[in-house]
C-alpha cells in the first residue's frame, strides 16, 4: 500500500511541478515579447525622425538651388 501511496505522490507532485515550471516559460516569453515589441516600436519611431529630417533636409536644398538659380548662380549656367 506503501508503494503506491509514494507512487501517486510522485506523479502528482511531477504533474504540479511542470505546471509551475510551464507557467514561468509561458510569462516569461510573454515578457520578452512586450519588451521586444517596445524595442521594435522605439527603433520605428527613430526610423522615422531620421527619414522626416532626411525630407527637411532635401527641402532646404531645393530650397538653396532654387535660390543660387534665381541669383543666376546655378549650375546649369556654369556648365554652359
Amino acid at each position: 500500500m506503501a508503494r503506491y501511496t509514494a507512487l501517486v505522490s510522485g506523479i502528482s507532485y511531477g504533474i504540479y511541478h511542470r505546471r509551475t515550471l510551464q507557467k514561468a516559460q509561458v510569462q516569461e516569453k510573454e515578457h520578452h515579447a512586450v519588451h521586444e515589441r517596445q524595442r521594435l516600436i522605439a527603433e520605428a519611431k527613430k526610423a522615422w525622425k531620421r527619414k522626416q529630417e532626411g525630407e527637411k533636409d532635401d527641402g532646404e536644398l531645393l530650397k538653396l538651388c532654387d535660390n543660387l538659380e534665381a541669383r543666376g548662380l546655378g549650375l546649369t549656367e556654369h556648365y554652359r
